[in-house]
């Protein structure tokens, strides 16, 4: 009897532990069953959401940033130029391409406003510059329309100045920066060139809301800086005099005597003037520069070679 009950309790634990093997494998299969939906649901998800992604995308090209390096080719016979040797007093002749023997040297130039390197010695045609606007929009076709004709410009000019044996060393500047500050990028475009008299320099302002691929209007850009409207004209005549100031006395314009167009009151006047009018014109140049802060390029008048200049310019 004693073995009859040792072989019904071990037939008993047999039976249970085929039991749980089976509940072990039924939960595991189920647990795998989950597993696979929830995986395919999943991936089907971030699937649907890179669809929507890319379909929302305001860029033209995905794989690249919203601003960069244009590619635009002119039918170039000259890829660089430079002078024969740097003492151009004794040697003024050009050579291009091939030829060229001097070695690059590079320095800054407007150091107090915008600063870009230029190389002093040989000029390059791949240091010109303009920036694409990777945004679908009319406003990025526009301003990219305007720069791509810039830069054909500069390209022109760059083998016009490398003709052999012209004689004059000409120096050109074509280059732009960008600045972000959350949902807007900022583009200043620089342009000029420099022969025998100083360099002078043309700047092209560009603002985009990179949420609706719009150009911002300056009321937008100072409102995004903290400035409210009610002091924006105040903030912005203060800065400009303070900037007329710096370059008053820099070019010692103090000492010019008896000519009421070089007098301080005088200059204001006509700044803050050329200030006004490009508001109403609409050719006022502004921009966001580094954490945000205000920047406008007003025109200004000072008896000095070119008389009008753009200088950059902090509004706080």
């Amino acid at each position: 009897m004693d073995t009859n009950i040792n072989n019904n309790l071990e037939n008993k634990k047999s039976n249970a532990f085929v039991i749980i093997i089976l509940i072990l494998i039924i939960l595991g299969a189920i647990a795998l069953v989950c597993y696979l939906f929830l995986s395919k649901n999943k991936l089907e998800n971030n699937n649907q959401s890179d669809i929507s992604v890319e379909k929302n995308s305001i860029k033209l090209d995905n794989t690249k940033d919203y601003v960069y390096d244009a590619e635009y080719k002119y039918n170039s016979k000259y890829y660089r130029y430079a002078r024969v040797s740097k003492d151009a007093s004794t040697d003024k002749k050009l050579v291009t391409n091939e030829n060229v023997t001097l070695k690059d040297e590079y320095l800054k130039v407007n150091e107090d406003d915008i600063p870009f390197q230029v190389n002093n010695n040989v000029q390059y045609l791949k240091d010109l510059k303009v920036p694409y606007i990777n945004i679908n929009s009319d406003d990025a076709k526009k301003v990219n329309q305007e720069l791509e004709n810039l830069y054909m410009e500069y390209a022109e000019e760059f083998d016009e100045s490398a003709t052999p044996d012209i004689g004059i060393m000409t120096h050109l500047l074509l280059n732009y920066k960008k600045y972000t500050n959350g949902n807007v990028i900022s583009i200043v475009v620089v342009d000029g060139a420099q022969a025998t008299a100083p360099w002078y320099f043309q700047y092209h302002t560009y603002n985009f809301d990179i949420t609706t691929g719009k150009l911002l209007s300056y009321k937008d850009v100072y409102t995004k800086a903290g400035i409210k409207e009610s002091d924006i004209d105040k903030k912005t005549e203060t800065a400009i005099t303070n900037k007329l100031k710096e370059k008053y006395n820099l070019y010692k314009l103090d000492e010019v005597k008896d000519i009421k167009e070089a007098k301080f009151d005088y200059l204001l006047k006509e700044s803050l003037a050329n200030y006004k009018k490009e508001l109403q014109n609409n050719t006022f140049k502004y921009y966001l520069g580094e954490n945000g802060k205000l920047f406008v390029l007003p025109l200004y008048d000072l008896p000095i070679e070119n008389q009008y200049y753009n200088y950059n310019t902090p509004v706080n």
